[in-house]
């Protein structure tokens, strides 16, 4: 295996690619969720992240373990990759967070869920500095400077 595929099978590049789109999917329910702030009778829904995490564990032991030759996330339950790899939202968001249900039947709490989309908005962040840095690194590589 050259250097090169092992750092896009081996390395971080493809956890932390797999940990960007999850929050990208989350950021978009959380929008949804403050977008729905006063509709009656909704919801708010978001993905279990302890879940998510959990997968990647497990598939960045089974390719350290030599199981597997690249990263691959295991299919679950609520999410899996397509043909290229990329994540796949499975099952629908789970309807998450029961606050006091307004007399609207709606149970949407503010500050709750701004709270929420700053902190998946700050680990997206911090996955794409950290593959940001990554790329860096093979771009020293490619050009054969330290």
């Amino acid at each position: 295996m050259s250097y090169f595929q092992s750092q896009f099978e081996g390395g971080a590049i493809p956890v932390l690619q797999k940990a960007m789109a999850f929050h990208e999917a989350r950021h978009t329910l959380l929008a949804r969720n403050i977008a729905n702030a006063s509709t009656p009778g909704y919801r708010p829904t978001d993905l279990n992240e302890g879940d998510f995490q959990n997968l990647l564990l497990q598939a960045v032991r089974n390719r350290d373990a030599g199981h597997l030759r690249s990263f691959q996330l295991p299919e679950s339950e609520a999410f899996g990759t397509d043909a290229q790899g990329h994540l796949l939202v499975k099952a629908d968001p789970t309807p998450t967070r029961e606050g006091q249900v307004r007399h609207d039947g709606n149970s949407f709490n503010p500050e709750r869920e701004m709270s929420f989309l700053a902190d998946n908005a700050l680990a997206h962040e911090r996955a794409t500095q950290l593959l940001a840095g990554s790329f860096r690194t093979l771009e020293l590589a490619i050009r054969g400077r330290a």
